[in-house]
Formats: C-alpha cells, sequence, structure tokens
C-alpha cells in the first residue's frame, strides 16, 4: 500500500499532527461541568497527598489520573485553563503508542489504518477535552497490551523487570477507573487458555499472570474497603442497546454504529478459522471486547448497572486494532480498499457535523455550564456577593467542589467577588447573585428554605447554568 519509507513517514507525521490539531485546538472553549471540578479540586497541588487521597477516596477513586494530575498542577500551576491539556496530551500519546501496538503486532499498513481510524474518531476526540480518568485509561491500556505482545504472541523473552513494569502499568490501570478490571480478566482468560492449549507445558508467560493476579487482588482490597458511595444515577440498559453496543456513540452515529458492527461481524465470520487457529493478540481481543460488554451486563443484572459507554471506553482498542488487523489480511484489492475507504472515510465526513471540528468553519455553541460568562455578568454588575446551591450535609464534598472551582476562575480573571455561604454566615447581604448549575439536574430553579426571605429581582440564563440576582424582601 505504501511503497517508499518516505512517504510512509510523510503519511505517518501528517496523520499524527492532525491528531494533535484536532486534539488541542481550542481546548478551553467550553467550561467544566461538575465532573471535571471533581478532579480539577482533587488534584490541588497545595493540599498535601494525604489530604488528596482522602478527597479521593470520598469522590470517584479515579485515583492514578487525579494523582497525574495533581503532579501535572504542581509543575505547570493550579489553572483553570491549564488543565485539560493534561487530558488532551494524553490523548496524544495514545496514538503513538497505538501505532507502536499495531506495527509489532500487525504491519505498517495495518498501523497506518488504525491509526487513521483512532485519530478521526469522535469519540476519542471528546473525551481528550475531558478532564476525566477515561483517556488515561485508554493510554495505560495500550501500554499494558504494548508490554504483554510482541509479533502477535505473549513476550516469552522478558525480565524481572518486564513483570514489574507489567505489575505497575496494571496496578495504574486498575485504580484509573475501575471497569478496567475487566482488561486484567481477559488477559488472565487468555493466559489460562494458552497454558491449557499447550497441554500445561509452556509455563513461560506464568509470571505475567501472576503479576496481573497480584495487581487485581491488592486493587480489589484497597478499593473495596474505601469505596464510599456508589453512582445510584447508572441505569440498566435497554433493549435498544443489544441493537448497536454503544457503536452508535463509540463512532458518532447510528448509521456509522451499525458500519463498523456490520464490518466487525463480517471480519471475524470471513477469518474464524485463522482467528481460532492462530490464539494470538486478536484471539485476546475478541476476549476483551465480549468481556467489556458481559462482565459489567451480568454485575449489572444480578447487582447494580454499571454499564455505561464511556466507562468501556478502551474496547475502541481491541476494536480497532482487529478491524485494521484483518481489513489488511483481506486479499481481494477491490474489498480491502473498500472497507478502508468506508470506515476512514465515513469518520471524516461525519466530523463536519461534530462539535470538535465544526469549529474550525463555523460558529459552534456551548455544551457545557458557561462560567467565565456568569461570572463576567456579576462583575460587571453593581452587586458583587455570589452564592450558588449548596448541600446542606456537603454529600461527596459538593460544595468544596463547586466554590473550589468559582474561586480559581475568580482568581484567573482577577474579579472581586465575594462567596456568601448562606448555611454558616450569621449575616447575609441585601442583594445576592445565584448561580444555578443544570449540569447534573433539571429541577427548575427555585430559592433555598434557608434564604426564604428574598425573592428573584431578575434572572439570566446561559448553558446548563442559571444566575439570578435575589433580594430581600
Amino acid at each position: 500500500m505504501f511503497k517508499t519509507n518516505i512517504k510512509y513517514i510523510l503519511i505517518l507525521y501528517f496523520l499524527i499532527l492532525t491528531g494533535s490539531i484536532l486534539r488541542l485546538y481550542n481546548v478551553n472553549f467550553d467550561d467544566f461541568w461538575y465532573d471535571e471540578m471533581v478532579s480539577f479540586w482533587i488534584s490541588d497541588p497545595n493540599i498535601s497527598i494525604k489530604e488528596s487521597f482522602d478527597r479521593i477516596f470520598s469522590s470517584n477513586l479515579m485515583v492514578s489520573y487525579e494523582i497525574f494530575l495533581k503532579l501535572y498542577h504542581y509543575i505547570f500551576g493550579y489553572d483553570v485553563h491549564i488543565s485539560r491539556y493534561f487530558s488532551s496530551c494524553i490523548s496524544i500519546c495514545s496514538l503513538i503508542f497505538f501505532y507502536f501496538l499495531l506495527k509489532k503486532n500487525s504491519s505498517k499498513n495495518t498501523a497506518i489504518v488504525g491509526l487513521s481510524l483512532l485519530i478521526f474518531n469522535v469519540y476519542h476526540i471528546k473525551y481528550s477535552f475531558e478532564l476525566r480518568a477515561y483517556i488515561l485509561t485508554f493510554l495505560l491500556a495500550i501500554v499494558l497490551i504494548n508490554l504483554i505482545f510482541e509479533n502477535k504472541k505473549i513476550k516469552e523473552d522478558t525480565t524481572v523487570f518486564d513483570y514489574i513494569f507489567i505489575f505497575t502499568t496494571s496496578l495504574l490501570l486498575l485504580f484509573s477507573h475501575a471497569l478496567s478490571i475487566t482488561i486484567i480478566i481477559s488477559l488472565l482468560v487468555f493466559l489460562i487458555i494458552k497454558l491449557f492449549k499447550s497441554n500445561l507445558k509452556n509455563q513461560k508467560f506464568i509470571p505475567i499472570g501472576i503479576a496481573l493476579l497480584l495487581s487485581l487482588l491488592i486493587f480489589l482490597f484497597i478499593y473495596l474497603n474505601n469505596i464510599s458511595h456508589y453512582p445510584e444515577w447508572i441505569e440498566q440498559v435497554d433493549y435498544g442497546f443489544y441493537t448497536n453496543f454503544y457503536f452508535s456513540k463509540f463512532f458518532g452515529s447510528r448509521l456509522l454504529g451499525l458500519i463498523f458492527l456490520v464490518v466487525f461481524i463480517f471480519l471475524i465470520f470471513k477469518f474464524r478459522n485463522k482467528i481460532i487457529r492462530d490464539l494470538d493478540i486478536y484471539f485476546f481481543f475478541i476476549i476483551l471486547i465480549l468481556s467489556s460488554y458481559f462482565l459489567p451486563l451480568m454485575f449489572g443484572y444480578l447487582i447494580k448497572p454499571v454499564l455505561v459507554d464511556r466507562y468501556i471506553f478502551f474496547v475502541l482498542i481491541p476494536l480497532i486494532a482487529f478491524l485494521s488487523h484483518y481489513i489488511t489480511l483481506i486479499n481481494n484489492n477491490f474489498t480491502k480498499f473498500f472497507l478502508i475507504i468506508l470506515l476512514v472515510g465515513s469518520q471524516i465526513i461525519n466530523l463536519f457535523d461534530e462539535y470538535s471540528f465544526k469549529q474550525f468553519y463555523t460558529n459552534i455553541y456551548p455544551t457545557k455550564p458557561e462560567v467565565k460568562k456568569i461570572i463576567k455578568t456579576i462583575n460587571s454588575s453593581n452587586d458583587n456577593y455570589f452564592s450558588f446551591s449548596l448541600s446542606k450535609d456537603n454529600f461527596i464534598n459538593y460544595n468544596n467542589v463547586r466554590y473550589n472551582y468559582l474561586k480559581k476562575y475568580i482568581e484567573k480573571l482577577d474579579y472581586n467577588l465575594v462567596f456568601v455561604d448562606y448555611y454558616n454566615d450569621k449575616k447575609h447581604p441585601n442583594r445576592i447573585w445565584f448561580i444555578y448549575f443544570k449540569d447534573i439536574t433539571d429541577k427548575k430553579f427555585s430559592i433555598p428554605h434557608k434564604l426564604s426571605d428574598y425573592s428573584v429581582l431578575s434572572s439570566d440564563f446561559y448553558n446548563r447554568v442559571e444566575i439570578h440576582l435575589i433580594e430581600k424582601k
């Protein structure tokens, strides 16, 4: 497909540059929504590491991401407009590591096809702008698979240092997001299958299994002893889920999701004998894809729902790797190039209707609370007191999270605004700007009971956030 090294290198650099631009340009167009505010609050570099861990264990247990983010803030500053570059850089690194994963476990052509599919993937781009752990989980999953596989097989010339790296990466992966447990379980299942396939003779990779199992046991012990709450908002999947398995979300539309799903099933059917016979990394990818859905679904049906599309974001790794590898193995050139153009081309065309690409050629509109606008509105008024909907018991540190973000944003803009804690402050000013966030609620605004002697004087409405100037009656 690519005849000269220079041509190949130019295409590779062009793809990486394009992917980087898509993930860095206008990264701060949107302000934070609540979950990002949580990560921002946890990763405060001005607090002790112990306090950071206390905040993590009381919030979300995405330990790896928030500790790395804390280190990043320590180096580059604790600024509301610096944080998201951390996720974007991780995203770009994941593109590079994904390329090397495919190159060393398939071919250069496969690596270019797979890299193209990932670069233009709207879901991957979307979470490059999020101050959340999903993109780090994605990168760590690629790194772990890279450490274990080479030339489509499990590495046999591993050293003690390799086992240490595998153990450490596994632990970081598990503490990045709990559902990455499906990756470790899939690897263990694959190792067991390989062991029995060799009639228990090939035991060289048993230490890899021990490293994985040890990291899993440590994670479960710490996780089960420290989890303080469960996300009650997650609902059981409906029947529509079984028609596309989140492919419509992963690839940007129901049509694209259907195209990728049909091509995936077609390739499994076409190469089924080779997949079973080779029992290599691509057989592992099938196990990983199946377990990423099956295990959370079973947990959800038996205990509580846990399956959310972004929680299994990493399923794009085996899926895109599988598609790109077996498409390039098709002997019929027309079929091969047709499928490549269909998958890559459809994603590029779809990008023109996506928020992340529209910014290059037209005006775009915020999708998250417009915090900067409300702060500017308050500052330009004659009243500089503000508050927001406080949680009476400060459940999962809701008040601290919101206040920290607003405070740092006000410092960034260098405004002189005063926060009113209406639960604890003994005296309240005559007028207060009341900020009402709607990023995690659709309830209509009402004045809190503690401020029942106030009435609404004026209101302004922005995307996912409202401000109401309230005055004492």
